[in-house]
């Protein structure tokens, strides 16, 4: 669901999305490849290497106008989990219900996508010169086994645009008010009415949506980056486990 919601506007095939959308993935993490081709966290670049200094990155950088862009539609009780997981990442207190009849689904999208990408020639002369830290017997097996990735490039939306519909396609007014006092915390919610079908809820971190991954490769004199990007899967395992906000689980997504 969360990763139907990120295909509408990848900039390419290269970029993964991330299992859970959150505001841990940033670019030089470090991932594994699993069994399955997806990718899992694993460190960051300057604790598994030694390295000169931090190569060049180009941080918020726009991506597309995805306001408006296609984004997931899905049936009232399972969109309303989505959309209150996705605005309590954002920073808001709790998630949303509504009061209507005429409500059956809910269609979503990110909006106010920035991108951070790393320079690839600026992190290949780094490379050039780093060195594998001497305790580190497991990553060193990873990288030997060319199953570490590091993260290039990083897709971060600032808001959501959420409207409710009726049968799949007709937007159905609410009352606005009582869903921005739900939300509450650090996101605002942006509409042009007091009732109205659709609303943004901008917060005041950004949630990563997709990352891009490049594989490390080992020589007895030099590690390098890998031109192709990892290319299948989805990113995960990038939640802390006292994460304040939770994913499709709690009791704050009853419906009305």
């Amino acid at each position: 669901m969360f990763r139907h919601a990120a295909r509408s506007f990848l900039p390419d095939r290269h970029y993964l999305p991330v299992a859970m959308p959150t505001h841990d993935v940033q670019v030089f993490d470090v991932l594994t490849r699993a069994r399955d081709g997806s990718l899992d966290r694993y460190s960051r670049l300057d604790e598994v290497l030694a390295m000169p200094a931090e190569a060049r990155v180009y941080r918020d950088q726009p991506v597309v106008d995805t306001s408006g862009a296609t984004g997931s539609t899905a049936k009232l009780g399972l969109g309303l989990n989505v959309v209150s997981s996705l605005i309590q990442a954002l920073g808001g207190d709790a998630g949303i219900s509504v009061q209507s009849e005429n409500v059956t689904g809910v269609r979503y999208s990110y909006t106010k996508v920035v991108s951070d990408r790393v320079d690839l020639a600026s992190l290949d002369r780094r490379l050039f010169l780093a060195d594998l830290r001497p305790d580190l017997h497991n990553a060193a097996d990873l990288l030997a086994a060319g199953r570490i990735y590091v993260v290039v490039g990083a897709l971060r939306a600032r808001a959501l645009e959420v409207e409710f519909v009726r049968d799949g396609t007709k937007g159905v007014d609410v009352d606005i008010p009582a869903i921005q006092a739900m939300v509450g915390g650090d996101v605002a919610v942006t509409v042009e009415s007091h009732r109205s079908s659709r609303m943004t809820f901008t917060g005041k971190t950004t949630l990563t949506v997709a990352a891009k991954a490049a594989r490390l490769n080992l020589a007895p004199d030099r590690i390098w980056i890998n031109e192709q990007m990892h290319a299948a899967g989805e990113i995960r395992g990038l939640g802390d486990e006292d994460d304040t906000y939770s994913f499709l689980t709690g009791d704050e997504f009853r419906l009305a």
